[in-house]
């Protein structure tokens, strides 16, 4: 089923079966990924058993739709490797990433507010509106990010040593515009994890 619905090699594939039973029936429920696949994308078949018939599996549209493309994949890889080299992509530099993504990020021009500035403008949220205490602050390290996606924006933001080390990279995020340095929207931890 796997093979007809997906044109995908059965040889590269990982898969896993559970045995299944109720009152009635017994069946397997068996899921299928591509081991180097960097998502967590499974088609899943659920054959009943001992009649070997298949009773339910992923439609290949949905598994279509939901399997990364060649191009994303290859991108994903890409920057694994940067990030092997450079480390992780939030502590690049700003050239680093307008380097990696010059459609999306980029460094400011004379026209808008410094790094220094949007620091300071990001701090005092943190403090006016997030309640953060003067000597907390020195635990808070900054990251940047230049958007020139849509109109330019200065995105700082904040994490402690635990949330880097928690691999949850869910810290206050403060994105102002970038000639202004008025805030455009501020999160904090609690608003990014809903």
């Amino acid at each position: 089923v796997y093979a007809e619905q997906t044109g995908e090699n059965l040889d590269t594939v990982m898969t896993t079966g559970v045995l299944m039973a109720n009152d009635t029936i017994r069946w397997w429920y068996v899921t299928m990924t591509q081991p180097e696949s960097t998502s967590a994308i499974s088609f899943d078949v659920v054959v009943l058993s001992p009649e070997g018939t298949v009773a339910a599996y992923t439609a290949r549209e949905q598994y279509l739709a939901e399997a990364p493309l060649p191009l994303e994949l290859q991108e994903l890889q890409e920057l694994e490797a940067l990030e092997r080299e450079k480390g992780p992509l939030y502590t690049w530099s700003l050239e680093d990433k307008q380097q990696y993504a010059p459609d999306f990020w980029g460094l400011p021009s004379e026209e808008d507010i410094t790094q220094d500035e949007a620091l300071a403008i990001a701090t005092k949220c943190l403090v006016d509106q997030f309640g953060i205490k003067e000597e907390e602050l020195p635990q808070w390290q900054p990251y940047y990010r230049f958007d020139i996606s849509g109109n330019p924006q200065w995105i700082v933001e904040f994490f402690t040593e635990e949330i880097i080390n928690s691999d949850t990279l869910t810290g206050y995020t403060i994105v102002m515009d970038a000639k202004s340095g008025e805030i455009l929207e501020a999160w904090s931890p609690e608003q990014q994890n809903g």
